[in-house]
């Protein structure tokens, strides 16, 4: 998400703060509080309500759940993100809410368990104390904010963007990695990758939103490119009936309705249930699932669920600077080339999709990127070249293997022989020629047959082992399936 996120401007740590009333039966939610007064973006103070009662009144049913910290996002008016950061309970009734750029969920999340204390215990001055040193504050990434307010001092740390996401201390990843099992955890970062349809499902508001939140945030730093709600409310429900790629968070009391509009072809994600639903085959190469599999297999902390994913990016997409011509226009079949062959369907759909047009796009015109992403680019690019060269040494060496194959049968009027091993024939062709060094039968691998190389020929030597009969040494250049060939 972070080519929505506003930058380039002093942005401060929240624009408003709401305290809103529960909607009752034939009674919208109001605002009752807001901080500061100043704020009167109309638009966005009409759609909050709606989104932080997606059903209606919840006061019955979610309050039993106990404290419900969530998030959504409203877009301006330069479509950039409005994050906004809600806090109902069962000892509170009404809803607080955060409005701010900046998505810093697990900081806001505490102001307001914070701000629920100040309310139930009636300290509007110290509330206001606080409000007041919080719009004012620095919001340097990475330091440390100390604010006093009631003769109580507060000590948060400022969020770093650039950091991984970490378990357990990033709890949106934290939701999605307890709620999903490995094997569908991939599911839906395949389907996520392939730009599906995604429906996420839960009967629980903290749950639902922080699991959409971090599922976009595997495709760092690729960026999602379409139809991002993190929460449905119930006047756009058509929203699930869309024709593009979307990933909608949906309160299960919607889910039913949801799903029928979305029709067949969409990923349903219960993550109450822990499954994911979809008619696709998504499957993606073992070298790129392998890693992020190992961690969440391994029920790591910190941030290697995060890297791992990264990492698996990274292997798909590692060495695409090199596949841009002269023009700084990108190659594509050039970055399909210095794959395996075996990936081709892979990465023939890869570049259809939006999200890595976009990402190349952005690297052309220098848009900063993660260095951690470009660190574990440039290994790959190494790698890359590596395998590319050893594959077309074994293509050439393929075809010497079936040239000389084809000459020897022709002069020697022979069937096509099975395998690699020629029998040696008594033949004048032979006579003149120097006895063959040997090896000690089954020192050199399966491939030596007794320690003998064979001949045909005199002039096109074929070596079926590690042992090669024209210099009398052992080839370095050596593997399953590879003939080395001495021609004339």
């Amino acid at each position: 998400m972070g080519f929505r996120l506003r930058t380039g401007v002093s942005l401060r740590f929240y624009e408003c703060f709401l305290e809103l009333s529960f909607p009752t039966e034939g009674n919208a939610s109001e605002v009752l509080v807001k901080y500061p007064e100043s704020y009167q973006d109309e638009n966005v103070l009409r759609q909050i309500p709606k989104f932080a009662f997606p059903c209606g009144s919840f006061h019955s049913t979610q309050t039993q759940l106990g404290v419900q910290s969530f998030s959504f996002v409203l877009t301006d008016c330069d479509g950039k993100f409005l994050f906004i950061f809600c806090r109902y309970a069962s000892d509170c009734s009404t809803c607080l809410c955060f409005v701010s750029f900046l998505p810093f969920f697990e900081f806001f999340w505490k102001f307001l368990d914070v701000i629920a204390e100040l309310n139930n215990a009636g300290q509007t001055s110290a509330f206001h104390q606080l409000m007041e040193s919080l719009l004012h504050a620095d919001t340097q990434p990475g330091s440390v904010l100390k604010l006093t307010f009631g003769g109580r001092e507060l000590t948060v740390n400022v969020p770093d963007p650039e950091k991984l996401p970490a378990i357990p201390q990033n709890r949106n990843l934290t939701e999605l990695y307890n709620c999903l099992p490995p094997e569908s955890f991939m599911s839906l970062f395949s389907a996520l990758l392939f730009e599906r349809r995604l429906l996420l499902v839960s009967a629980k508001l903290t749950r639902l939103t922080c699991c959409v939140m971090a599922t976009v945030s595997l495709l760092a730093p690729l960026q999602w490119q379409h139809v991002f709600v993190p929460l449905l409310p119930q006047h756009l429900i058509d929203y699930a009936g869309a024709p593009m790629p979307f990933v909608i968070g949906v309160h299960a009391t919607m889910a039913e309705k949801a799903k029928a509009m979305a029709g067949g072809d969409a990923v349903i994600v219960d993550l109450d249930q822990g499954v994911v639903l979809s008619t696709h085959v998504d499957k993606l190469p073992n070298s790129v699932v392998a890693p992020p599999m190992k961690e969440l297999q391994a029920a790591s902390v910190g941030d290697g669920v995060s890297r791992a994913f990264m990492q698996a990016l990274a292997t798909i997409i590692g060495g695409y600077m090199q596949c841009l011509n002269s023009d700084g226009k990108f190659s594509h079949e050039l970055f399909i080339e210095t794959r395996p062959p075996k990936w081709r369907p892979l990465l023939e759909r890869l570049l259809q999709l939006q999200l890595f047009e976009q990402f190349i796009t952005d690297r052309v015109r220098n848009v900063p990127l993660s260095a951690e992403f470009e660190r574990m680019c440039s290994l790959k690019t190494q790698d890359s070249a590596v395998t590319a060269a050893f594959q077309q040494v074994r293509e050439r060496g393929r075809k010497a293997v079936k040239d000389a194959r084809s000459k020897i049968q022709q002069r020697l009027e022979m069937p096509k022989l099975p395998g690699m091993a020629l029998r040696r024939e008594a033949s004048p062709a032979f006579s003149s020629l120097p006895a063959l060094p040997t090896q000690p039968a089954g020192t050199l691998g399966a491939g030596f047959l007794e320690g003998r190389a064979w001949l045909a020929e005199g002039t096109v030597i074929v070596c079926c082992c590690h042992w090669c009969a024209l210099c009398s040494s052992p080839h370095s250049l050596s593997g399953e399936g590879l003939v080395l060939v001495h021609g004339k």
